[in-house]
């Protein structure tokens, strides 16, 4: 017997992860299409059904059930509602988040089951993952979260007024705007400083320190190389100036190529001083493979290879899974969301669904 774990699909957990960790993935409703498209959460019976069908499998051990924010969906208080029935057999956890946060933390509380944990246990270890998550949201267009009613008034016309680009994040279950940019490869860069500020704290103050010292030793290096050169020259119009005593500048040396050289490698010294967690997981959430989401996951991937080139033992996984249609009809065509995980229990595989495999 075992304790069972289950979410719905605002989790955007693939299928493949869920079936290998034996988690029941529960559909939110869809209706309609285009503009006309609405959703609604899962419902009170059907809750009370699935957990039913659980607890009979599992030989009452028990249930941990992990929803959409409580915030952004009636099926929390519906879970709830329906966990009521079974005694304490049913532990509801208040996600406050969605996408992969959910995600890893129904993979992880699944793993734990299957070491043959309590209930109690279970549903500890799915709150250890939310409580070192982060998830962010950006969208190209915020009609449609103005429409759903995620934004506020002054959210809205903060961005639609202003023409900014913002990155926002869900924050106690509801959307916050983490950071304001005027175009489209600045919001991306502030998501590259968001992720890499959690991964390893005091990354940012540290990288523009180093980075600042390069670039004042290549000046320096650049204003020696010119004196050399000058004397050289001045040297081979000297007839009474030795062949010995005669020195040629590096025709070879390329200021470009060096500097950069000398900043990579500060920003290497600079990240390796840091305390870096064990692990990182990031998803990256996108309904295809746009413009958008294909630069955000090169970004990420130069981010990671830097940092576990400076830190060695820290071991980053990126995914990338597919926003389900229920999520996608309030953010919108074009919105990229990411999830991060420290230090969380979720499988090595990375995850490739077909409908974002170009990425």
């Amino acid at each position: 017997m075992t304790v069972y774990v289950v979410t719905d699909t605002s989790s955007c957990l693939p299928a493949t992860m869920a079936e290998d960790a034996e988690i029941t993935v529960l559909p939110l409703h869809l209706s309609g299409e285009g503009a006309d498209a609405t959703t609604a959460g899962l419902g009170q019976l059907e809750l009370t059904a699935a957990y039913a069908r659980l607890l009979e499998r599992g030989g009452d051990d028990g249930v941990v059930a992990l929803h959409l924010s409580k915030e952004l969906s009636a099926t929390w208080s519906n879970a709830e509602t329906a966990a009521a029935i079974f005694e304490e057999k049913v532990q509801v956890i208040d996600s406050q988040s969605a996408g992969m946060v959910l995600g890893y933390a129904a993979v992880a509380a699944a793993l734990k089951a299957r070491e043959g944990a309590s209930l109690e246990e279970v549903a500890q270890t799915a709150r250890d993952v939310i409580d070192h998550a982060s998830l962010w949201l950006y969208v190209p267009r915020v009609e449609a979260l103005r429409k759903g009613g995620r934004l506020s008034t002054g959210q809205s016309l903060l961005t639609t007024t202003l023409a900014t680009r913002p990155v926002f994040q869900l924050e106690e279950g509801k959307l916050s705007v983490a950071s304001k940019a005027r175009t489209q490869s600045k919001a991306l860069d502030r998501i590259i400083d968001l992720l890499q500020e959690k991964i390893l704290p005091g990354a940012l103050e540290a990288v523009r320190a180093a980075t600042a010292r390069a670039k004042d030793e290549h000046h320096d290096e650049v204003k020696a190389r010119h004196r050399t050169k000058t004397k050289a020259m001045l040297d081979i119009v000297n007839p009474k100036k030795s062949d010995a005593d005669q020195e040629n500048p590096d025709t070879a040396w390329n200021p470009a190529e060096a500097l950069k050289e000398r900043t990579a490698a500060a920003r290497l010294e600079a990240l390796n001083l840091l305390d870096a967690p064990r692990s990182a997981r990031i998803a990256i959430h996108t309904e295809e493979a746009t413009e958008v989401a294909v630069e955000l996951k090169e970004r990420i991937d130069a981010m990671v290879e830097e940092m576990t080139q400076a830190n060695s033992q820290l071991e980053v996984v990126v995914d990338v899974v597919t926003i389900p249609p229920v999520l996608s009809t309030h953010t919108g065509p074009g919105a990229v969301a990411i999830a991060l995980v420290l230090d969380a229990r979720t499988p090595s595989v990375v995850m490739q669904p077909e409908a974002v495999d170009e990425l």
